[in-house]
């Protein structure tokens, strides 16, 4: 019995789907930027914070999505681009690739004075950092009344049909303001992908399972005998 045990839990787990998580950092439970890199053509940035306001303007926001800290842009001058990234490579074999992340765009003073730029959005990159698909946005959503900061929106999409196996990535998203100030906050990024056997695989463990299932009741059979 034991035997049998064994070989169903061996089965199981070796036909079970496997999961790869491919983002590290990705609800900034860290505190930091580990795992990311932050970069902006003018005065601002993202960076991580739990408070529930932007660390350069004080602007208001609906803090982290879930646990403690977010990413969030912000700047003083109101028209450049800040970049949030994070490289990725892909297994060797997957079926699917869910990407889902939270995120909010705030355009502080949008409803006023009208759009202050493209907002926030989301690309899928190649290694060297080459746009392969623009994934969310561009969004500009208004503070209405200004102040009144928006909520998450959440996004989940499997992304497999954009990717190949061993292969690296980057997952970009981008706050562009050019006439006022935009934030755009990033909590719980995950990227995971999922692989099951190969059918030839499978049927040949299969047929392994059934030789020792064989031994394992022609054995006791034979000491009796």
């Amino acid at each position: 019995m034991r035997t049998l045990a064994s070989l169903a839990i061996f089965l199981f787990a070796f036909t079970a789907a496997r999961a790869d998580q491919l983002i590290t950092n990705g609800g900034f439970e860290s505190g930091t930027l580990a795992g990311w890199t932050a970069t902006s053509t003018g005065d601002g940035n993202f960076s991580v914070t739990s408070a529930a306001y932007t660390p350069l303007t004080y602007n208001a926001t609906v803090g982290a999505n879930s646990g403690s800290y977010y990413a969030v842009s912000d700047d003083y001058s109101g028209s450049q681009t800040q970049y949030l990234t994070q490289t990725f490579t892909t297994p060797g074999s997957f079926n699917s690739a869910t990407l889902s992340f939270a995120m909010f765009v705030n355009d502080v003073y949008g409803e006023d004075f009208g759009s202050s730029g493209p907002g926030g959005e989301v690309s899928l990159l190649n290694s060297m950092g080459g746009l392969i698909a623009v994934l969310y946005g561009p969004l500009d959503t208004f503070d209405d009344p200004a102040g009144d900061p928006n909520n998450y929106v959440l996004f989940s999409e499997d992304i497999a049909s954009l990717l190949a196996a061993n292969t690296t990535y980057e997952l970009q998203f981008s706050s562009t303001d050019t006439s006022g100030l935009i934030n755009v906050g990033v909590d719980d990024v995950s990227l995971v992908t999922t692989a099951t056997p190969e059918p030839a695989s499978l049927s040949l463990f299969t047929t392994g399972g059934l030789l020792v299932l064989w031994l394992a009741y022609r054995k006791p059979r034979a000491f009796q005998a």
